[in-house]
């Protein structure tokens, strides 16, 4: 049998049973249709996870205190009590570690910020003059964060795009000053909108962010040098794992962890 007479038996089995080739081509067609209806809703979403997730920082790495995975779990070696992460932490890192490129403290606090009888409760964050770049907060207006002000514990401030506008309309927020607590800050700066964030049901737009020392002083009132996190990155992608790896065992050295202990600190990248 050659191929003609095939294609000629097909076309007629078609031409006679019209009803069934009609459904089976649908069939086909919804089945192929459904695929690449799946297949593209799954590639779009893995775009914009990773897009979420480029945002909070590319290349970026963050410790903090308590092994929170372990939390709830019961572990059979002695777990020794933890150890809040220091300054000198940081000091330590950025001086051990070539594939850093910006490091910084970091330190957190809900409050409450208050201008013209408007009071917003929001997240206020505390870094160095390299926490706005290590998170992707691009300035909008005004100035960042300097070395000057962290030196100083200067009462400025630097505000999220959503509050900025909660608080000051279309007004020029730019040396304007507002109150936490009963402390006077002035605003030096306000950071461009994130349009997309991670793992977050808060919206990081009504963010405030000052230097850590000036939280430190001012807004947490505290004494010691004991912070909340440490937030860096590296240089290239390609240098994570290896700042990774390397930022535990610097970590648990100084933290005097035996082989058998578990990280009393936690690593994000």
């Amino acid at each position: 049998m050659n191929e003609l007479l095939l294609l000629r038996v097909s076309l007629n089995s078609l031409l006679h049973h019209k009803g069934r080739a009609l459904l089976t081509m649908l069939g086909i067609i919804i089945g192929v249709s459904a695929i690449i209806a799946t297949l593209a809703i799954g590639r779009g979403a893995e775009k914009k996870i990773q897009a979420q997730i480029s945002a909070m920082g590319e290349n970026s790495l963050s410790i903090y205190s308590g092994d929170i995975f372990s939390v709830g779990k019961s572990v059979t070696s002695k777990r020794k009590k933890t150890q809040w992460l220091r300054q000198r932490d940081v000091l330590a890192l950025e001086k051990q570690l070539p594939h850093i490129k910006q490091i910084s403290p970091f330190m957190n606090s809900k409050n409450t910020v208050n201008y013209s009888n408007k009071y917003i409760r929001c997240d206020i964050k505390g870094g160095n003059e390299s926490f706005l770049k290590i998170t992707k907060r691009v300035i909008k207006i005004g100035t960042g964060l300097n070395a000057n002000h962290i030196a100083k514990s200067s009462k400025v401030i630097v505000l999220g795009s959503k509050i900025r506008k909660t608080l000051f309309g279309h007004e020029n927020p730019l040396g304007k000053k507002i109150k936490i607590d009963k402390t006077i800050f002035r605003v030096i700066g306000v950071v461009d909108e994130i349009k997309d964030f991670f793992g977050s049901h808060r919206d990081p737009n009504d963010d405030v962010y000052m230097p850590f020392s000036t939280m430190r002083h001012y807004v947490l009132k505290q004494r010691s040098k004991v912070i909340h996190g440490i937030e860096m990155n590296a240089h290239s992608e390609d240098d994570l794992p290896v700042l990774r790896r390397q930022s535990q065992r610097i970590m648990r050295a100084r933290h005097k962890l035996e082989k058998s202990d578990p990280d009393d600190f936690t690593i994000f990248d």
